[in-house]
């Protein structure tokens, strides 16, 4: 949600709400547990959960996007954690 406001120099400026905290369901916070599990840390787990939570009210899948190229020749094995993470997820119908 967003508030345009009108300054007296006729300058349009947007003020961006901090948007509405929706409750957790069952599934969110299993879907949370599986993207915790064998994590180190997870950034900013509140507005995530909040993707999750947006995704499951709007029946809208959550994207992902992961930026790696198949062709680089630094691509290895550890790459395979995100892939698995992900694959998780897919599993548990979020993603």
């Amino acid at each position: 949600m967003s508030v345009h406001l009108q300054f007296p120099n006729n300058q349009l400026a947007q003020a961006v709400l901090p948007p509405q905290t929706l409750p957790l369901s069952d599934a969110v916070k299993e879907a949370m547990e599986v993207t915790k599990r064998g994590v180190d840390e997870l950034l900013i787990e509140a507005e995530f959960a909040q993707k999750l939570a947006r995704s499951e009210q709007t029946g809208k899948p959550l994207r992902i996007k992961l930026g790696l190229d198949p062709t680089a020749p630094d691509l290895h094995l550890g790459h395979t954690v995100v892939l698995n993470k992900m694959r998780q997820l897919d599993r548990k119908s979020v993603v």
